[in-house]
């Protein structure tokens, strides 16, 4: 042991070479820039903040307290954890030998922790998870030294303090005390095991208390509400997610070998020593690892609250196992040795693991350095917005950031930063909460920022997206590292987009129903083709499922596409209730160049992975796409303004105009062209023969019904007749309206009507021969 120390202390100091490398480095990350964000505040504001976040208070505590002795930099927020890192290390040794394991695994172990990415990227980071190792080690350690001295209140004291400490750092720690209470209980009697239940009241009186200030809710441990029975196998394959994902954050890119080797080793070092103190020992590193991953792919049953991080305090115990396993492949090889070599082997052993772990390291660094000089997006993305933000803009994040608000602090804008909403968003009421009262003030055109990031886990559906662009369009967007950029131009005063009104049922085989669709035509800048679908479940679905929203020339060539997983994450799929409607908003960017000709815009559902298409049931039995839309594509941009009718209106001969757009709007100047755009469907098949085609007009009228100006042709020029509409496609046409250079100011009726040609024999809606849209004011 003593000639280990040297090897020890070099070890040490390439940890903390290591821990403080790039330490300083300007990227800022979501969970750093929280704990930043946390200790800037007041104390009792800080911890009230941390409780409502489901937070233990001992790492916003010392965060508080640090920044305000060493500064708010990026090397001040994560020199704690590196601080920590070390300690745990140096514990780990000491523990090793405490458990009377053979040399020289002690320092294997800690080269075995060393080599964990995880561990490397948890020391430079300003979180409190290898303050969390360190915490579990000492919790072990004093309660060992209180079994030693069972009578002695100031080692069972020192016992509490550090595992209450150790329980206000995280609450997966929860997991590993239930494994330590349940080995005191079972090597305790009577009045140590009534000390050993006072110290686990004493547990849940400050955890309780510290519930109850920031009304923490205990659901996150609670069983999701679902049936396992309808899918048994999700726990097993969450579980083997978990196994994955923790062997890819300590070793990402090993190779099956690898991992197997590491595996091996510590299951030789786990092997018994009939001592007391190295049986817990065991029990306390499977049964912490154990009940973490059961509890989460078991009750919980997804991985939305695990990450590898989460139980990096079980990693010196592994280590101090794969360090054991080690020696002891060591000393029996060299048992049949000859005694000249065993001895050389005495002083190689400790230095060979360390030669062979070498390009381990190596691959761990390479790759941090790749994260290290790369995009630093929450700085890089505050200074973007530095360079182009103007006076009066408006800047949003989806999902609020910390880290960007940690950069923003620092900068010299003065613009308002707000931060939206952490927890998902699933309907328009919601969204119109958080933008309504930004834009209720403001006059004709604002421009806004929007700051995305896990906005799949915020804004599943693109709510945000869709009332933006309902209430204006993209001017421009950009990525900056694993974040996104959005400008828009938005009018003021914005108002909430319509739900979708017609109901066009179609039922799909992975038992899901498309029940209705919704299309906004795209804005002349930002060319996107807005589409709203409504969906629900009629049946068991247990696969993944993708909608397509594709749009083809008149060879069945792709234009362009936008693709989405249904729900994005909602509802697991499988929990997905019965009947209840979701409503995914998708946008495609249409290309700069188009075919000439129609387009149409068909829908599918598929499986992501596969790509299997899954057909439809009904009522086109037999094809995997619906056509829901048929458009010519340059007709179609504009700067529209929706007008409002109210719902389809039907025409005698079964097709109903179902949306109306004007580009000006609703005033326009003489000499101007007031262009209107219509959406139309086949409510039900004709019940009559027309003798020539049907053509549309929209007039715009003076007193006593004097035509002013107007536009009279088929829809789409007969070039996609009615007779050839699917009962669930839409089709659009744009009518030009020339305003006389003579036209007194005013206002003007528009309406619109249709009519048989040659016979000019009106087709009667409501009741009457043509519809009133609006009123048009000419200014002037």
């Amino acid at each position: 042991m003593r000639g280990e120390r040297w090897i020890v202390l070099f070890l040490l100091l390439a940890a903390s070479g290591l821990a403080w490398r790039d330490l300083h480095r300007p990227a800022i990350w979501f969970d750093e820039g929280w704990s930043g964000w946390v200790a800037r505040m007041s104390l009792e504001e800080g911890l009230r903040k941390a409780a409502q976040d489901r937070h233990p208070p001992l790492r916003p505590l010392l965060d508080h307290m640090w920044i305000r002795i060493a500064g708010e930099t990026e090397f001040a927020l994560r020199w704690p954890s590196s601080a920590f890192a070390l300690l745990a290390l140096a514990l780990a040794w000491r523990a090793y030998y405490r458990l009377r394991f053979e040399p020289p695994g002690g320092c294997i172990g800690m080269g075995a922790i060393l080599l964990s990415s995880l561990w490397l990227e948890q020391t430079r980071q300003a979180r409190m998870y290898t303050q969390a190792a360190f915490l579990a080690l000492l919790s072990w350690w004093t309660m060992e030294d209180w079994l030693r001295r069972p009578g002695s209140w100031n080692r069972w004291g020192l016992w509490l303090l550090s595992s209450f400490t150790f329980l206000m750092t995280h609450y997966y720690t929860v997991f590993f005390l239930a494994v330590e209470m349940g080995l005191l209980l079972s090597y305790t009697r009577g009045w140590m095991r009534a000390k050993a239940l006072l110290a686990l009241g004493l547990w849940g009186l400050g955890t309780g208390a510290w519930m109850a200030l920031g009304g923490i809710s205990t659901g996150l441990f609670m069983p999701q509400s679902q049936d396992l029975a309808d899918h048994p196998l999700q726990g097993i394959q969450t579980m083997g997610l978990a196994l994955r994902s923790l062997m890819e954050a300590h070793a990402p890119g090993s190779s099956p070998p690898e991992v197997a080797l590491m595996l091996g080793l510590w299951l030789i070092g786990m092997r018994p020593t009939g001592h007391a103190v190295a049986s817990r020992w065991r029990w306390l590193t499977v049964g912490s690892l154990t009940i973490a991953l059961i509890v989460m792919a078991g009750i919980r049953s997804n991985l939305l609250n695990f990450a590898p991080r989460h139980v990096l305090y079980v990693l010196p115990f592994m280590g101090i196992g794969v360090g054991r396993g080690i020696a002891l492949l060591w000393r029996w090889s060299a048992r049949v040795r000859p005694a000249g070599a065993r001895k050389a082997l005495a002083y190689l052993g400790p230095l060979l693991p360390i030669a062979l772990s070498v390009n381990r390291l190596q691959a761990a660094l390479s790759q941090w350095d790749a994260a290290v000089k790369g995009v630093h997006a929450e700085r890089d993305l505050v200074a973007l917005l530095k360079k182009q933000a103007q006076e009066g803009d408006l800047l949003f994040t989806l999902r609020g950031h910390y880290g960007i608000r940690y950069y923003w602090a620092q900068s010299s804008l003065a613009l308002p930063l707000i931060d939206g909403p952490q927890t998902m968003v699933t309907n328009d009421e919601i969204v119109s909460g958080w933008l309504s009262p930004l834009l209720s003030a403001c006059t004709g055109e604002r421009r806004l920022w929007l700051i995305a990031w896990q906005d799949d886990i915020v804004d599943p559906l693109a709510l945000f997206p869709r009332w933006l662009l309902w209430n204006g369009f993209e001017e421009e967007r950009d990525a900056v590292g694993g974040l996104r950029l959005y400008r828009y131009r938005i009018s003021c005063p914005p108002q909430s987009p319509p739900a979708p009104a017609l109901e066009r049922p179609v039922d799909f085989a992975p038992g899901i129903r498309l029940r209705g669709i919704q299309i906004w035509p795209p804005h002349s800048r930002d060319r996107i083709l807005r589409i709203t679908t409504v969906w629900e479940r009629t049946g068991p679905i247990r696969e993944p499922v993708k909608i397509s929203h594709h749009m083809h020339d008149r060879f069945g060539r792709l234009i362009a596409q936008e693709d989405v997983p249904l729900a994005r994450g909602l509802y697991p799929i499988a929990d997905w209730p019965t009947g209840v409607p979701i409503m995914p908003f998708a946008g495609i960017r249409l290309p700069s160049e188009m075919p000439p000709g129609l387009q149409q815009v068909a829908i599918g559902l598929y499986h992501p992975m596969t790509m299997a298409r899954y057909p439809i049931r009904s009522p086109a039995s037999g094809e995997d796409t619906i056509r829901v839309a048929t458009v010519d594509i340059p007709s179609l941009l504009g700067r529209w303004q929706s007008l409002l009718i109210p719902g389809p209106l039907v025409w005698d001969d079964g097709i109903a105009l179902t949306g109306v757009w004007l580009d000006p709007g609703p005033q326009v100047r003489p000499g101007e062209t007031l262009r209107v755009l219509t959406s139309w469907v086949r409510m039900h098949a004709d019940t009559r023969e027309n003798p020539g085609p049907v053509v549309t007009f929209i007039h715009l009228w003076g007193e006593d019904e004097h035509l002013i100006a107007q536009d009279d042709h088929p829809l789409l020029e007969e070039r996609h007749p009615p007779s050839q509409w699917e009962p669930w496609e839409s089709v659009w046409d744009r009518f030009d309206l020339r305003i006389p250079e003579d036209l007194p100011a005013g206002a003007y009726r528009l309406v619109i009507g249709r009519y048989e040609w040659p016979a000019l024999e009106r087709i009667h809606v409501h009741e009457q021969d043509h519809y009133p849209l609006a009123t048009v004011g000419v200014l002037p």
